[in-house]
């Protein structure tokens, strides 16, 4: 919790709380990229965007970022390719005939095809929804490939095309996950590869637009909390990344709505993880932030470019829909407790069937919709994920008031908006009903907006009343502003 959020909680009414609370100091303000997606450039297909209603269903998610083209496709994508299969790295031949895909063409298409969103397809979106473009950068394929010059060109090249074309770009993500040691990543960065290289790509691409800033995925999350490590990278990169990122998928392997339930706060707790090594989610980052600070780098800002639920222990149950969406909303919740600069979840759309025709029947179909915030296969509904993320649309921006988080489990944050309006949102995980108080907003118009294990709804309410939050709920109340 913020130090501001611990002096608004103490004894205070809510309404005396805004009041006391109202000229806070700019670093309570929520970054405006506070609340973003993870794009697929091979599953988000022009076909689905332009059919499905997807853009004004983003619009009213309150969506402030896009990240393109993705996660670890972004190790293998060349963006002057953009018909190339997700994943292909087409520098690299044993990856030509890739077919897990659910979105596949064969080779000899990849030219014509038109399917995926490719760059300015990416940018028109960002500008139809007035989101912050996210650009990612394939640093792997010059390194599989001993390409290294090759890859910095093609960088270069990228943000040439990107100013011709009068695309506005400020934030440009350095690959995706350089450190991790799994069969599904690309290409793991040895040693201090990846900091030397963040900078020779860093101060390529500056010497085109010197206005860029530069984010840099240096650590795995349960790492971030080592000081030789941190202080190595920054030592070499440290002049060159103005932000760096981190990863969170909780509990992967073992994520349970019981063991959600028992963790009074979440934590980022991990089977790989010593328990006295777990920490909440606003600490971890907090201690980061810290270190960095500590070593001559307040300049640098964190961010959370891919988070979710992680899945759970292969043939068990996961959480049902309804249940990722509220574990999913503590997750955010801390991370704008600890201010971070930007958030993105993954996945937007994951392994889609096309509007017409059948999936590739040769992919290996792993089903993610019940955290994803679209269904994968027509009519791509919204997910109870999508409903989770519309509570927080209006908080980007705003001024984070209080956040804390009290026995029996409610977890509460305040935020004030430019025209003086209060967003209150409680997370009940009590499992209770629980009451909230608004006796000190009487006479105000106020609204709510609910999400339960249940139900869906929303309506007015009568501040004098107040509002019961059922047990296991996500509650957003909005509050006009009074009289001055």
């Amino acid at each position: 919790m913020t130090a501001l959020g611990r002096l608004c909680a103490l004894g205070f009414s809510l309404l005396a709380m805004v009041a006391a609370c109202s000229g806070a100091e700019a670093k309570d303000r929520v970054s405006p990229y506070a609340v973003g997606i993870n794009l697929s450039y091979f599953n988000d297909l022009d076909a689905i965007w332009e059919n499905y209603g997807i853009p004004e269903k983003l619009e009213r998610m309150g969506v402030r970022v896009l990240r393109y083209p993705g996660g670890e496709e972004t190790s293998r994508w060349h963006w002057d390719q953009p018909g190339v299969n997700g994943y292909v790295d087409v520098w690299n031949p044993n990856h030509l005939k890739q077919n897990w895909q659910s979105t596949w063409f064969p080779q000899e298409q990849w030219a014509q095809n038109e399917a995926f969103m490719d760059v300015d397809e990416y940018f028109a979106y960002c500008e139809q929804l007035g989101t912050e473009p996210l650009l990612g950068i394939n640093m792997s394929a010059g390194e599989v490939n001993k390409r290294r010059e090759d890859g910095i060109a093609q960088a270069v090249a990228l943000i040439e095309y990107v100013r011709e074309k009068g695309y506005p770009l400020t934030y440009v993500y350095l690959d995706n996950e350089p450190w991790h040691k799994h069969s599904s990543n690309y290409y793991l960065f040895p040693k201090d590869d990846y900091a030397e290289l963040c900078v020779l790509y860093a101060e390529a691409m500056r010497a085109v637009d010197p206005d860029l800033k530069f984010i840099a995925n240096a650590f795995e999350a349960g790492s971030a909390r080592n000081a030789n490590e941190v202080r190595r990278f920054l030592d070499i990169a440290g002049d060159d990344v103005d932000v760096i990122e981190l990863h969170y998928y909780w509990e992967w392997g073992r994520s349970t709505w019981e063991m959600w339930i028992s963790q009074q706060p979440m934590l980022n707790s991990s089977q790989w993880r010593a328990p006295k090594q777990t920490k909440t989610f606003s600490e971890d980052l907090d201690a980061l932030r810290k270190l960095i600070h500590d070593y001559g780098y307040p300049q640098i800002d964190l961010a959370v470019l891919e988070w979710n639920i992680a899945p759970a222990k292969s043939g068990e149950v996961p959480p049902t829909p309804r249940q990722t969406a509220l574990m999913q909303s503590e997750m955010l919740m801390q991370f704008l407790d600890s201010g971070v600069l930007m958030t993105a979840i993954w996945p937007t759309f994951w392994q889609v069937t096309p509007p017409e025709g059948d999936a590739n029947p040769q992919a290996t179909v792993s089903d993610v919709s019940f955290r994803s915030i679209f269904e994968a296969r027509p009519p791509y509904a919204t997910t109870p994920v999508y409903d989770m993320f519309c509570l927080f649309a209006g908080v980007p921006g705003s001024r984070l008031l209080e956040s804390v988080f009290e026995q029996p489990g409610i977890y509460r944050q305040t935020y004030l908006l430019d025209d003086g309006t209060s967003l209150v949102l409680v997370l009940n995980k009590s499992g209770q009903p629980q009451p909230l108080a608004l006796e000190g907003f009487a006479g105000r118009t106020s609204r709510f907006a609910q999400i339960s294990l249940e139900e869906r709804k929303s309506g007015a309410v009568d501040p004098s009343k107040g509002l019961v939050l059922p047990g296991y709920s996500l509650t957003r109340v909005e509050i006009a502003p009074g009289a001055r």
